[in-house]
């Protein structure tokens, strides 16, 4: 009899329990005032949520289809957000519409006041929907829109000769690209004739002459159709339209964050789409158990979801685009975070310089996974995995590093974190290259995969590099314990493959790489082996069973490296090389056949990023890859594999 009473005593609070978890309804149709628990009886405002204490296991339901604007702030335990309904998924939207009206400032320049707006810094503006361009000069079209100092003076101060003060831009702002890897937003204290100098600025660490800055957010240069300036000042936005802006709608962002969730455990944010946060999509803080899955956060200005001291999350299926920093960040204080199917693309506006941006997705958090995501154009990096055992794996990464060089693709840096046991495999970077125009002088430009600044304990291993025009795998300024297995580097505009300037004793493990050029020029070296004139052989480490290719030239490899007599940079051939080495060096491989540069095209490079093997067609004749298997008629690839086929004479 007692242990039925404990059952039933048991089972009544379990009931109580079940029937206090609750659903509401919100809609952009709904009230306030209406209990919330029916989609008849549905709230309207996200002020009401967030005023509402919600209990363990709550849900609340967004209608598909409407717009709610405002800002939605979380600070619960065990509750799920998602859409109800058919339609689209519902939008979290911080923009406002341009209520005051507009007229007739000079020519095709408009202009409107946002009265007691408070906009301290706009970052974007819309037309109908459409993200319009803040104005600069010069154009996009001109250098790529930059202009290029020839001389300076200390950190404050730069000589432009083709400057002059028909324009003066003195209380301006301008970008100053300062590092290759770099861009800064600084205010111009006074322009006389060609000289432009600024307030002293700490990330301002030197200028290096040659380089590019262009001025930004000036009514002065407004000279586009849809271009705009903002003055907070004055509270004014001008406007270059041919037609009437009262006749569109006009909107900016107000809120300065969409979604916010602090202080929370075991939420799920589920179908919802975030539109004009004025600096960031959703910010995920002190939290732990968050899942975001299936959202959608687009034209932020500034980022698009962060993570901070939170752990044990999830970013999976979901969009990032159009960013004018950077996508997806994930900080050091945070751990176990999962960033699995996304995509994230369109990232980085060169108009909005802050530092080092533009990224895709940025982790630089332990124990995390970055896994089945596709970046595509980027300002700076594709991805950035600094932490302790990450995993990064089987993502597509395209045309990145558009804005900001000295990096890539995939990119470790033990200095921002532990970078011991991340694994790097099973992945595609192709068709990265900078648009040229800020920076002069011998660029690092973008590379495939690189280890950088004492990045140790990093495994590199199938993974497929092509058309990059800096390195395809770079490893610069390391530690030990960094292995490279089994990649493919193809075309690169550099090096396929390089190593230089290691911190310590590196003792790298490189082997079964396949490293090919179709490059027939004489100065291209396949794999650089530079700036290690410390080390000796032993000491800089194992290359074995790697494919070091090149048709058109036998001398294809460059090493520096100390001997007990001298230091010696030599280019030589795989066979003097492993002659060199000894044993440090044996099984590597060179081109079956040889080639004319007019026979360039004899080389076909073939990778596949879906996730179904692939059949690709083959022009008529015979191809060997590498390992001397014969192609005809067709070549047939797994997921996240590639080859690189040659065309017998």
């Amino acid at each position: 009899m007692k242990i039925f009473k404990l059952l039933l005593t048991a089972c009544f609070f379990y009931c109580i329990q079940v029937n206090a978890q609750k659903s509401y309804y919100i809609a952009a149709n709904g009230d306030d005032n209406a209990t919330g628990l029916t989609a008849g009886q549905a709230w309207t405002s996200l002020e009401k949520i967030n005023k509402t204490k919600f209990e363990k296991g709550d849900k609340i339901f967004f209608r598909s289809g409407d717009v709610f604007k405002g800002q939605l702030r979380i600070s619960s335990t065990d509750l799920s957000i998602d859409a109800y309904g058919k339609g689209n998924k519902p939008v979290i939207s911080g923009e406002e519409h341009v209520k005051t009206k507009w007229t007739v400032k000079n020519g095709k320049i408009w202009e409107t006041q946002l009265s007691g707006a408070k906009i301290t810094n706009l970052t974007n503006l819309f037309k109908n929907g459409a993200k319009q361009p803040i104005s600069r000069y010069p154009n996009l079209d001109v250098n790529n829109g930059y202009l290029n100092f020839e001389t300076h003076e200390g950190v404050t101060k730069f000589i432009d000769n083709e400057l002059t003060d028909g324009v003066n831009w003195t209380g301006a702002e301008m970008n100053v690209r300062v590092e290759l890897w770099r861009m800064l937003r600084i205010k111009v204290v006074s322009h006389k004739g060609n000289a432009i100098e600024f307030a002293p600025n700490k990330e301002v660490i030197r200028l290096r002459d040659g380089f590019g800055y262009f001025f930004v957010n000036d009514i002065k240069a407004i000279d586009l159709e849809g271009e705009w300036a903002y003055d907070a000042a004055t509270e004014k936005i001008y406007l270059y339209s041919t037609t009437d802006p009262n006749l569109a709608t006009i909107s900016y962002p107000k809120f300065e964050k969409s979604i916010s969730i602090l202080n929370s455990e075991n939420v799920s944010l589920k179908n919802i789409k975030v539109f004009s946060a004025a600096r960031l999509g959703i910010e995920v803080a002190k939290s732990s158990n968050i899942v975001l899955d299936g959202v959608e956060v687009v034209q932020s200005g500034g980022d698009g979801i962060t993570f901070n001291n939170t752990q044990n999350s999830v970013l999976q299926n979901s969009l990032v685009s159009d960013m004018n920093w950077s996508g997806v960040y994930s900080a050091k204080s945070a751990n176990h975070i999962k960033f699995i199917n996304n995509t994230v693309k369109n990232i980085g506006n060169s108009a909005f310089g802050k530092s080092k941006t533009y990224v895709g997705i940025d982790c630089n958090s332990s124990f995390s996974e970055i896994v089945g995501n596709t970046i595509k154009n980027t300002g700076y990096a594709g991805i950035i995995a600094c932490g302790e055992n990450n995993l990064v794996k089987r993502n597509i990464v395209d045309s990145v590093c558009r804005i900001l060089e000295d990096m890539g693709g995939i990119y470790t840096n033990n200095n921002i974190n532990n970078t011991t046991g991340t694994i790097i495999e099973d992945n595609i970077v192709t068709n990265s290259s900078v648009i040229k125009g800020g920076g002069v002088g011998q660029h690092s430009l973008c590379n495939g995969i690189y280890l950088d600044n004492r990045s140790q304990g990093v495994t590199v291993r199938n993974n497929t590099v092509g058309f990059v025009d800096g390195c395809g795998i770079f490893l610069h300024a390391t530690l030990k314990n960094n292995k490279v297995y089994d990649n493919t580097s193809f075309q690169s505009g550099y090096n396929e493959f390089q190593i230089t300037n290691p911190d310590t004793i590196p003792e790298y493990d490189i082997q079964r790489n396949i490293l090919v050029t179709n490059n027939p020029s004489k100065d291209h070296v396949v794999m650089l082996v530079h700036n290690t004139k410390k080390f000796t052989i032993p000491e800089i480490g194992t290359f074995k069973g790697n494919y070091v290719v090149n048709p058109f030239q036998t001398n294809n490899v460059k090493i520096n490296y100390k001997t007990t007599e001298k230091v010696e940079l030599k280019r030589v051939s795989v066979a003097d090389w492993e002659k060199i080495a000894g044993e440090y060096a044996t099984g590597n491989q060179v081109s079956q056949l040889n080639y004319t540069p007019a026979q360039a095209q004899n080389i076909v490079f073939l990778y596949n990023s879906t996730s179904k093997a692939k059949k690709y067609i083959l022009n008529s004749g015979k191809y060997l890859d590498v390992k001397n298997k014969v192609y005809q008629n067709s070549a047939t690839l797994e997921p996240f594999k590639s080859v690189v086929l040659f065309k017998q004479n």
